[in-house]
C-alpha cells in the first residue's frame, strides 16, 4: 500500500509524482482533502486529526 499525492481537475485525479503501477491497474482511493468539517465538536475534530496522523504513519511504514 502506498500514499499518492494527486490533484483533481476536470473529474480526473492526476498524480503529482510518477506512480509505478501496471497499466490498467485498479486501485482504491482514500481522499484526504485537508478540509475542516464545521459542524464537529472540537474534541471530535481532534480525535479525527489524531486518527489521520496514525493512519499516515502506518502508510509510511508500509511504503518502506
Amino acid at each position: 500500500m502506498q500514499a499518492i499525492h494527486a490533484k483533481f481537475h476536470d473529474g480526473v485525479f492526476t498524480p503529482v509524482l510518477p506512480v509505478v503501477l501496471p497499466e490498467g491497474q485498479e486501485v482504491t482511493l482514500w481522499i484526504d482533502a485537508g478540509e475542516e468539517i464545521p459542524h464537529l465538536r472540537d474534541e471530535d475534530r481532534e480525535f479525527l486529526k489524531q486518527l489521520v496522523e496514525k493512519r499516515r504513519e502506518v502508510f509510511r511504514k508500509l511504503a518502506e
